[in-house]
């Protein structure tokens, strides 16, 4: 599913609360424990999560260019190939440029399993 169809993931993560989720990005985990809370707000998405410690600790993302399920989980594709919406190469070029502000997920597939 690509950002041209843009789904309330609500729907979708409301059915895992208090299951394991863990987020990977780049062979690396950046979060770990069961999902609490999940907010969809405009074109930003946010997991509350409790860790082994009973800790809450949240991970914000921006909506995914890319959104699919798989057998392990989930993956959030933020590779600019993904940005099928992107038809000028001008802008492209702007996107890449390594002076442009960058999030750490741009341009890498983000993992999410269950």
């Amino acid at each position: 599913m690509s950002i041209d169809a843009i789904v309330d993931l609500n729907d979708t993560f409301n059915d895992y609360f208090f299951k394991k989720f863990t987020f990977i990005l780049e062979g690396k985990i950046i979060k770990e424990g069961r999902l609490k809370l999940f907010a969809m707000k405009g074109f930003n998405l946010k997991f509350f999560i409790l860790d082994d410690n009973n800790d809450i600790k949240n991970i914000e993302l921006p909506y995914p260019f890319k959104f699919s399920k798989c057998k392990s989980g989930y993956h959030f594709d933020y590779r600019l190939s993904a940005f099928k919406l992107i038809q000028n190469p001008e802008l492209i070029h702007d996107l890449t440029d390594k002076d442009f502000v960058k999030s750490r997920y741009y341009d890498k597939l983000l993992e999410i399993k269950k």
